[in-house]
């Protein structure tokens, strides 16, 4: 009840950290409170739905769950620029991208207040991700 979300999306993040699963977890929560992730400009609708689902075809959020990481991957392989011009070529908001791991940050830092997750426990990757307060 101390977490400042609907109580299915507070118990999935619980679940998340009961079964050391947190980071995919507390993207899909985060995608919940964000605008979505892959745009489709007019003219473009068929080849845009071709990408995302080319990231998962059966779950729109393992989709964006998946295209959030492989942005990532790209700025820590490439940088920031190179992953801009494959988030373009993949329809992907850069916005949307920002507004997700500004949610994850949120939600972590809930979780790191209410004693759900210790900051030694959280993976590297997490940390990367998240400016910790």
């Amino acid at each position: 009840s101390d977490l400042p979300l609907d109580p299915a999306t507070g118990k999935m993040l619980i679940t998340g950290c009961v079964m050391k699963c947190l980071d995919p977890v507390l993207t899909a929560a985060a995608c919940f409170s964000s605008r979505n992730l892959f745009y489709a400009p007019l003219g473009e609708r068929d080849e845009a739905r071709e990408i995302r689902r080319s990231f998962c075809d059966n779950s729109d959020l393992m989709a964006t769950v998946r295209a959030y990481n492989a942005f990532y991957d790209m700025v820590n392989e490439k940088g920031w620029g190179e992953a801009r011009a494959w988030a373009t070529d993949n329809f992907i908001s850069v916005a949307a991208v920002t507004s997700i791991t500004s949610v994850r940050s949120q939600l972590l830092n809930e979780l790191l207040k209410i004693g759900l997750v210790n900051r030694r426990d959280l993976e590297p990757r997490i940390r990367r991700r998240n400016v910790l307060r």
